[in-house]
């Protein structure tokens, strides 16, 4: 089941050609689920995923869980 739906900044550094470091920012789009197998919240990264399973018309199981034996 699809909760909701946030985006978390995270910083990260490289190193330039001429040995400097640079800090830049990304912004990640996560999005939280509720499993249908055991009712536990997970999240996932929205690029990862079909855009068309961001919603409650979709299953969703977490890593834990057997998909296989929940499609049963």
């Amino acid at each position: 089941m699809f909760l909701k739906q946030y985006s978390k900044k995270t910083k990260h550094t490289r190193n330039s050609k001429h040995g400097k470091e640079h800090t830049y920012f990304r912004h990640v789009t996560l999005v939280v689920l509720k499993c249908d197998s055991c009712e536990c919240e997970f999240e996932r990264p929205k690029g990862s995923m079909d855009p068309k399973r961001v919603s409650n018309n979709y299953y969703h199981v977490c890593n834990s869980c057997d998909a296989k034996v929940f499609a049963q």
